[in-house]
């Protein structure tokens, strides 16, 4: 999937190539959890990096928790789905 990437006023945006806003996720919590895992200094590409990898894990579990909640006969997805999820794919 082609995506479009840009930062506007310390966010990052994420469009599909249709030009459909899929993220607006801010960089500087990304900072702080670069800086909580050790980082002393954290450069503005490694916060778009990070964002982009969310956004990849994020769509896996996101897929798996719905097939775990359809399965189940439910359209809605719930917090266990997505754990459930999560330590099913890690």
């Amino acid at each position: 999937m082609n995506m479009f990437i840009y930062i506007k006023e310390n966010k990052l945006f994420i469009l599909n190539s249709g030009g459909k806003l899929m993220a607006k996720l801010p960089l500087t919590p990304l900072g702080r959890i670069i800086k909580n895992g050790g980082a002393e200094r954290v450069s503005e590409d490694a916060k778009i990096a990070l964002s982009e990898l969310f956004e990849d894990v994020s769509a896996d579990i996101t897929q798996v928790a719905l097939q775990n909640a359809e399965s189940e006969g439910r359209k809605t997805l719930k917090a266990e789905d997505i754990e459930v999820a999560y330590k099913y794919l890690y």
